[in-house]
């Protein structure tokens, strides 16, 4: 059986910076699996690219053994690929609810299974008591949450934390 996400000497430049050079790994499915490194290592960068926020300079990218290097970031969520963010990005004026509703009309656009899901992230993240607050208004902690839940609404195969 192949790995669910393999990247394969994947590299990144920014002009002459090489944020990422030569990446290669596996992660399997139902695998926890971490990346570390200090600050300004290209942690973010390589979830960006995985995640088809950038498109690498070189190298692969396969999700569930397609390739997906290049892909734009929606078309990467909807195969099941989901991310949250090091710098959270709620969408401020819009309640909480609605911010997970989000995630969950990209993996359900049925409108009632939609609600569904995104009432069960609420749920699963402890956020029911913030439901209806505009997400701009939460703490960073919560906001936290609120990434994961968003995420989690897509329904993915796979979640990216940074």
């Amino acid at each position: 059986m192949s790995a669910m996400l393999q990247v394969r000497g994947v590299s990144m430049k920014f002009g002459a910076l090489l944020a990422n050079k030569d990446v290669s790994f596996d992660v399997d499915e139902g695998a926890i699996v971490g990346l570390i490194g200090p600050n300004g290592a290209g942690k973010t960068t390589l979830f960006n690219c995985v995640a088809g926020f950038y498109k690498p300079s070189a190298g692969s990218i396969r999700f569930r053994g397609e390739e997906i290097a290049g892909l734009p970031s929606y078309k990467v969520a909807r195969k099941g690929l989901a991310r949250t963010f090091q710098v959270v990005r709620p969408l401020k004026e819009m309640s909480v609810f609605e911010n997970i509703l989000v995630g969950a009309y990209l993996g359900h656009p049925d409108n009632k299974h939609a609600r569904k899901v995104a009432e069960e992230c609420l749920e699963i993240c402890f956020l029911q008591e913030w439901r209806d607050w505009p997400a701009g208004d939460m703490t960073i902690g919560n906001k936290k949450r609120l990434e994961v839940a968003r995420a989690l609404a897509t329904s993915p195969k796979m979640i990216l934390l940074d």
